[in-house]
């Protein structure tokens, strides 16, 4: 992946996608009513996770969300379209199987529930790597930080008074 990291770098040779799990789940919001954005109102929040397995016993896991709405669709099109364009490749290949993903969606259209499927794979793929030779993404991936800045971002629903946000946000400083 030209950081270091060799393909060769543990026995067996190459590695090959044999499988996936594809899982939806829909799980309530933390708040006692519904969530309010400046473009919809939830009460869920759909995680749709992927997991993707090798002939070397090596697993990787990646994941992708929405606010409520299109996870079903999401699911579909990573396993009806995704899913099959990938299996029997080496997971190694991160950039290679990105772009056979990508290209493959011009047709399909390469925003929402394509770009979101695309993500969910390509982190199981990144997990996979990592596993594979026993690093840290950040550490796959080049990073040379020490600390990263943190911010909470659950204080500002437009359904929340401003007494609410503030004491949120207080409670996140915290």
């Amino acid at each position: 992946c030209g950081r270091g990291f060799e393909e060769g770098g543990r026995k067996g040779g190459e590695m090959k996608l044999t499988s996936a799990v594809v899982s939806l789940y829909r799980m309530p919001t933390h708040m006692k009513q519904p969530l309010s954005n400046a473009v919809q109102r939830m009460d869920a929040i759909e995680l749709v996770i992927v997991k993707l397995l090798t002939d070397k016993g090596i697993y990787g896991w990646g994941f992708t969300y929405t606010l409520g709405k299109g996870g079903a669709a999401i699911k579909c099109i990573i396993e009806k379209e995704l899913i099959p364009l990938v299996m029997g490749e080496n997971p190694l290949n991160t950039e290679r199987i990105w772009q056979k993903l990508w290209w493959a969606c011009r047709v399909i259209g390469r925003v929402g529930i394509t770009t979101m499927g695309i993500a969910a794979i390509d982190t199981a793929l990144w997990d996979l790597k990592g596993k594979y030779f026993g690093v840290s993404l950040y550490r796959l991936l080049g990073g040379y930080r020490d600390k990263v800045p943190a911010y909470a971002l659950d204080s500002g629903w437009m359904n929340l008074s401003i007494e609410e946000m503030n004491a949120l946000s207080k409670k996140f400083v915290e």
